[in-house]
């Protein structure tokens, strides 16, 4: 209880007074003596908890926040300073272990939002202010800034003790063992299908806890382990869930110190592919109030008059002593290569790479470590994932962490009866950003395997495609750290002639970006020409870091100017620029076919053509290369599920031409604009429904040799193929 009293006990010592009283007076004799000793009773108080008494049997953790753990029962309790009151910290939730049948997953951020710690007399209320809107404070109707404006009071707890010179004392558990700051169990989505999902079950109250607790200069965590208990489970979770009646969710509360003042934000503009903090400006009068900035980190130059200067402190990342030592210096390279993408902003080093040594003192939490990460999971969801926390005020990047699956690097395949990726279909939290490039590239390097050497060729088989996968890989995760969203219209740069040509003919460039999902570049009799991936930061990259970092004029109009001198180069080739928003992966959704993933060439219909002639040329003889005496036949069904994403990849961008329409972004007046909107050329709507009834509506579209169908068996596994049918499901593949 509260201050260390136990009511219950008090209720019992009152009975036992009551019952010495009653024996005192049947005694006759010992009458005074009994009065006297209730008189003494009664004006004896229970001494006044203090913070040294609730604490003097816990270990204490010194840092933003001054945390105690109770050393018998585990009980967390912080201290909250006088000046830490009405001030406002930064929270971030991020999910550390987790099943991904719940949607879910290590590495995941979950919440980042501005907190502000108010007292309100016996109590402590853990606030979250509304950071979406901007008043101008020269305006009167600044003076109404928090009018139908609703902030979030995440939580209250009871004040235990007060100390004057040191604080306050609260107990952390009401706070965080529960869903009030961060919402753990998604909730039902009113638009799902009828079939049932998966259900984590309540969350149990005894067997949620603690797990561990660290307080550092700038950021205090604790780590929670929920648990949760469904009696009656439906839907199963995979292997990796133990028992599905009891599943355990481990998620990372951050108690972040907000940044010192002097970081100037950016404008966001719609041109350039950056995350954005969005406010909106309740006193302006335009048609578009917005006051967006863009997310990125304090960068300065140590020389503001040099044109390359290095950083007053650089961008440090750190490779986890969890990374497989073969893949370190891949892992390094591609990382350092940004360095040069910064360059064109007047950077010279602005990133570093260091190796976390095996008896480090950190560990990941700090977040004053910006650490690349490995896990290999069961039932992965990724193979990258960028997790980064920033300041919802400004946009300014406080921290990273970046999260890179083993399996993907594997023949370890995750695919439906259709052979879709099933990582696109991952279910996930509202509003958590998914990245999917990994689960792709494993396609594709299937793929290439099967078209350039044959049996037996895994990722590893081939050490240039697999440094080019690692390198990709990485440099997309890292360019999300950095800011950058998607930009799928990349993939635009070159037409199919100068891809076949390889680096002599795009100066050893694939795509105009590492942040696409280009399709891998193969010539179109199935060989290599060196250059399957995008290994360094592209044309677009660049001149996206230089909008982003470039040294700003401490004039605001020559800012402005500056600013748009940039922006004014977003209609030249190569800088165009479309992310997931805008992106026609699935039926329904977008409208300019450029801008798409799985393709390649800005001739991207022809490009599709000859990649599925090829495909048609390698089926016929799939069997006989696959052919190994002792083996069974699951490396060639790893190759035709390649094979089939690749068919299916390249159909699905051609019928986007069929009625699409090119969107152009461009403000009035400047260079090189275009109609927003302009349906594609109906040479090339007519180009791409030839493709379409030779490739897809053909009575032979889907013809194979009858032996391949015949051995496309996966190898069976105890007791996978319980109540199915273990086929390999051809018609569903047509359709």
């Amino acid at each position: 209880m509260p201050g260390g009293r136990d009511e219950n006990a008090l209720v019992a010592g009152s009975g036992m007074r009551v019952g010495f009283m009653a024996v005192c007076v049947l005694g006759g004799l010992l009458l005074a003596g009994c009065g006297e000793r209730k008189e003494q009773a009664a004006g004896v108080e229970e001494p006044e908890a203090t913070v040294r008494s609730l604490t003097e049997d816990s270990d204490r953790f010194d840092g933003l926040l001054t945390v105690f753990v109770d050393r018998d029962d585990g009980t967390v309790r912080a201290l909250i300073r006088p000046d830490q009151f009405d001030r406002e910290l930064i929270y971030v939730s991020t999910f550390q272990d987790a099943p991904v049948a719940a949607g879910l997953g290590r590495g995941w951020g979950s919440k980042n939002a501005i907190l502000v710690l108010r007292r309100h007399f016996g109590r402590v209320d853990f606030v979250q202010p509304n950071t979406a809107f901007y008043f101008d404070p020269d305006n009167a109707l600044s003076r109404a800034a928090d009018a139908n404006i609703s902030p979030a009071v995440l939580a209250s707890a009871e004040i235990l003790a007060e100390d004057d010179s040191d604080g306050v004392l609260v107990d952390l558990g009401p706070v965080l063992l529960n869903e009030s700051f961060t919402q753990i169990k998604p909730s039902p989505d009113p638009e799902a299908e009828d079939e049932p999902a998966f259900d984590l079950g309540a969350l149990s109250e005894t067997k949620t806890r603690f797990a561990s607790v660290a307080s550092y200069p700038k950021n205090s965590e604790f780590v929670v382990e929920y648990v949760f208990e469904n009696p009656a489970p439906v839907v199963p979770g995979g292997d990796e869930i133990t028992d599905l009646r009891y599943v355990t969710v481990r998620l990372q509360h951050s108690f972040i110190e907000a940044p010192d003042e002097g970081y100037s934000s950016r404008r966001y503009d719609p041109r350039v592919g950056y995350f954005v903090n969005r406010v909106t400006d309740l006193t302006s009068t335009a048609a578009a109030p917005w006051r967006d900035v863009i997310q990125r980190w304090r960068l300065q130059k140590k020389d503001p008059a040099a044109e390359l200067s290095e950083p007053v402190e650089p961008i440090v990342f750190w490779i986890e002593n969890t990374t497989p030592e073969e893949f370190r210096d891949t892992v390094a390279a591609a990382a350092l290569g940004w360095n040069q993408a910064f360059e064109q902003a007047g950077f010279e080093n602005a990133i570093e790479v260091k190796v976390q040594p095996d008896a480090a003192g950190w560990d990941a939490g700090d977040i004053r470590y910006n650490v690349l990460r490995w896990t290999s999971s069961p039932t992965p969801a990724f193979a990258g994932m960028a997790n980064w926390q920033w300041d919802p005020r400004t946009g300014e990047i406080l921290g990273a962490d970046i999260m890179l699956e083993y399996s993907y690097m594997t023949r370890r395949m995750r695919l439906g009866p259709a052979y879709e990726i099933t990582a696109d279909r991952t279910p996930t939290k509202a509003g958590l950003a998914f990245c999917s490039l990994g689960a792709r590239r494993q396609l594709d390097n299937l793929f290439a395997n099967a078209a350039l050497k044959g049996p037996g060729a895994g990722p590893g088989d081939d050490p240039e495609l697999f440094r080019q996968t690692l390198m990709e890989l990485v440099q997309h995760e890292v360019g999300h750290v950095l800011g950058l969203s998607h930009n799928f219209i990349a993939s635009q740069l070159y037409d199919s002639v100068a891809l076949y040509g390889g680096a002599a003919d795009t100066g050893g460039d694939v795509t105009a970006s590492v942040m696409e999902y280009a399709s891998i570049n193969l010539k179109p009799d199935g060989g290599g020409n060196g250059l399957y991936y995008q290994t360094r930061p592209g044309v677009y990259d660049r001149w996206a870091i230089e909008y982003g970092y470039s040294r700003a004029s401490p004039d605001p109009e020559a800012e402005e100017a500056r600013l748009d001198e940039i922006l004014t180069r977003s209609s030249e080739r190569g800088l165009r620029f479309g992310n997931d928003g805008d992106d026609m992966r699935s039926p329904g959704a977008g409208i300019d076919p450029r801008i798409m993933i799985e393709d390649l060439a800005s001739d991207a219909i022809r490009y599709s053509a000859d990649r599925m002639q090829l495909i048609r040329n390698l089926t016929g003889d799939l069997v006989q290369t696959y052919a190994r005496q002792g083996q069974s036949w699951q490396e060639l069904v790893a190759a035709y599920k390649g094979i089939r994403a690749q068919w299916t990849n390249m159909v699905v961008t051609v019928t986007r031409y069929v009625g699409g329409v090119r969107v152009d972004r461009s403000v009035q007046g400047q260079p090189g604009a275009r109609d927003p909107y302009r349906p594609v050329p109906v040479a090339e709507q007519r180009q791409a429904m030839a493709v379409l009834a030779e490739q897809l509506f053909a009575a032979d579209a889907f013809d194979a040799p009858e032996a391949l169908y015949r051995h496309l068996q996966t190898q069976r596994r105890d007791f996978d193929f319980y109540g199915k049918t273990e086929d390999p499901k051809i018609h569903e593949q047509a359709l």
